[in-house]
């Protein structure tokens, strides 16, 4: 899997598809994890949090203590129609009425057709944030329930998404999810 490769040892700039070019990305493995979110990979990935791991994730500040890091602000990623990025990211919302979703139900059959999304599923507005990279990537993307079902808050994961825009809709879509234990 190209997480195992980013995370342990591989530059992600290289072996991951939601990567841009020329993007040299520090932290565990050089894969852009840092911090808490690095914490978390490691956790979800079974391994042991030990000393040395913690100490080399949250340096000591001189004076004995570790400092973890301040959270970095997020920044809202705008899609292009036909984009497409694979990121891992943390879950953190989900809603099953916004104004987004309200968009996409106004749309006739030959939108939806347009769009490539499927008339009949059930939408709903997710939010995932990308912790490697500063500041902090923020997508909200429309994912057919039966991929939203899959994930739980605060989890994970590996997602695909693409960027749609038709008329007054523009959004990313969520098109693979695969949680990362």
């Amino acid at each position: 899997m190209w997480f195992d490769r980013a995370v342990w040892g591989l530059r992600h700039d290289q072996h991951c598809p939601g990567a841009r070019d020329g993007v040299r990305r520090l932290g565990l493995g050089n894969s852009g994890f840092v911090g808490w979110a690095a914490i978390n990979v490691i956790r979800k990935t079974g391994r042991e949090i030990t000393p040395e791991v913690w100490s080399k994730i949250f340096p000591d500040d001189g004076q004995g203590q570790t400092v973890p890091e301040r959270p970095s602000p997020i920044e809202r990623v705008r899609p292009k129609n036909g984009e497409a990025r694979g990121v891992i990211a943390v879950f953190r919302e989900f809603h099953s009425s916004t104004d987004l979703t309200a968009k996409l139900k106004e749309l006739s059959p030959i939108g939806y057709k347009l769009a490539a999304l499927d008339p009949q599923a059930l939408y709903k507005q997710i939010t995932v944030i990308d912790d490697s990279v500063r500041p902090r990537e923020s997508y909200t993307a429309l994912a057919p329930e039966h991929l939203s079902r899959k994930i739980a808050l605060g989890e994970l994961v590996a997602v695909e998404l693409r960027g749609l825009e038709l008329g007054r809709l523009t959004a990313w879509v969520l098109t693979k999810a695969e949680a990362i234990e």
